[in-house]
């Protein structure tokens, strides 16, 4: 179709932009630079969870508590010292953020929850706490140049300056370009006071395209966003004619803007879960298996590193069949665009199984323990079963060989109680009722230990601690009990 002569192109591997006549021509220069990590996003007020403000709590009680404890020549220190912190008590009570003093009592910081986390009012600003960054971010500049040398005769003129690069700043919209215009236009000199480079280099819709990332998994269309450093927030506004191809990875559209560009996806596309699996493999390897919303995931946990099997259908070279440290595997998943790792508020965003921390913690330590012998998986009455509750699916098996469905049993697990139910997942209703000749046992590594084989027993016994580690690393990391 040939290339239309009213614009210059630039083009490297990734980036290909038109660039209009009347800024080739102008004294200026486009910088591009691509970083893998994105260093803007921190400095957004959605980056971090928003936890509710818990006010300090008193400690009148501690100090009652310490002076019960002491001998009586020391009353009177005690009393003294009851005296000031009672002062300091009341001053927290009267201070700037007027909180109110809570029993010792209460519980620890907890996540923020949808009613403490402000609402974002302005819908073109980014959530961060919602959306992800994927592929890194395009830092895109209009440079002014400095004085070029000029030759005159048998000499070379050169200029020397030791101004820094000078960014030119993106026009600003019709409307308010006008409405600066006019206020000015009573000042004396206000035409001569505006930027001469500024007023000339007003420039059109600019062609652009990129591509994203070459092994990112994007399992619907990307959201680009625009840097606002006024606002210090990513903007989705500014951008025409949008258009992905998921086939290349390549996203074009049109813009005036020139800075800090970015494409971002849903990080809760893949949640909840559809279920989940962890198995013995072999001595020493488990393969923990993750049915996502949109994508199946499988991975091979040793002692000390993991290796991504599947999926096998997506540009994954650079992950896939490699053996690495958990947390590195766990960023490169990230940053491929599979992210199934939930965030300490992702219950804003996702409808999940509310469970306590408590029993949680425990489920996933003691999963781990016992991983090596027995096989987990996902049971449709956790979610039935309540906050103090969970119910998860366990087998023995100490082959490589996937569990038959017959050998599963569901275990019921509370703080201090665990037992085998005689319900299994083909019932049509939950009841609850022990398995005959079967016991209560305090936790779920010793209820298996019940019905275990010697085999069994012996293989949970000589289980190495890096390999519970690794394995509970992958359990806390994606939360499969309360995600799924």
């Amino acid at each position: 179709s040939g290339i239309n002569a009213e614009y210059e192109q630039l083009e490297t591997d990734s980036f290909q932009m038109e660039i209009p006549k009347s800024l080739a021509n102008a004294d200026v220069a486009v910088r591009l630079i691509h970083t893998s990590y994105d260093f803007l996003s921190p400095k957004c007020k959605t980056f971090y969870a928003q936890k509710k403000k818990t006010p300090a709590p008193s400690r009148v009680a501690s100090v009652l508590g310490n002076a019960e404890g002491e001998n009586n020549e020391n009353n009177g220190m005690d009393e003294i010292k009851e005296e000031n912190d009672n002062q300091e008590v009341k001053k927290e009570e009267e201070g700037e953020g007027g909180e109110q003093p809570i029993n010792e009592n209460v519980l620890p910081d907890r996540p923020a929850t949808p009613s403490d986390v402000e609402e974002i009012e302005d819908e073109d600003i980014v959530d961060m706490r919602a959306m992800s960054t994927v592929g890194g971010v395009m830092y895109l500049d209009l440079l002014k140049l400095p004085p070029q040398a000029k030759k005159v005769g048998s000499w070379v003129i050169q200029d020397i300056t030791e101004k820094k690069l000078e960014r030119i700043p993106n026009p600003k919209p019709e409307d308010e370009r006008e409405e600066e215009e006019e206020a000015k236009e009573g000042e004396e000199g206000g035409e001569a006071a505006l930027s001469q480079i500024t007023k000339e280099l007003t420039w059109p819709l600019l062609n652009m395209s990129f591509t994203v990332a070459p092994n990112a998994i994007f399992t619907e269309e990307p959201m680009l966003a625009r840097w606002e450093d006024s606002q210090q927030c990513w903007r989705t506004d500014g951008f025409e004619d949008v258009k992905f191809e998921e086939e290349t990875g390549k996203i074009s559209f049109k813009s005036q803007f020139i800075g800090p560009i970015v494409t971002f996806q849903d990080s809760y596309n893949n949640m909840p879960f559809q279920s989940w699996e962890i198995r013995p493999h072999g001595p020493g390897c488990v393969i923990f298996t993750l049915i996502a919303a949109s994508v199946e995931i499988e991975i091979s946990i040793k002692e000390n590193l993991c290796c991504l099997n599947s999926p096998e259908d997506y540009e994954l070279d650079g992950i896939r069949n490699k053996w690495l440290p958990s947390h590195i595997l766990i960023q490169k998943l990230m940053a491929a665009g599979i992210n199934v790792f939930p965030s300490e508020d992702a219950d804003k965003y996702v409808s999940i199984s509310n469970k306590e921390d408590e029993i949680e913690t425990l489920m996933y330590e003691q999963m781990a323990l016992a991983s090596s012998a027995f096989a987990f998986s996902w049971s449709r009455w956790n979610a039935d079963c309540g906050e103090k509750r969970m119910i998860v699916r366990g087998a023995e098996n100490l082959t490589t060989a996937p569990v038959d469905e017959d050998m599963w049993k569901n275990y019921s697990c509370e703080p201090q109680k665990c037992y085998t139910l005689k319900c299994t997942d083909d019932d049509d209703d939950l009841f609850d009722e022990k398995l005959e000749e079967t016991q209560f046992h305090p936790d779920l590594f010793h209820c298996l230990k019940e019905g275990a084989s010697p085999d069994a027993t012996k293989t949970m016994s000589s289980t190495p601690y890096g390999f519970v580690d690794n394995v509970s690393t992958w359990l806390f990391a994606t939360k499969v009990l309360t995600f799924s």
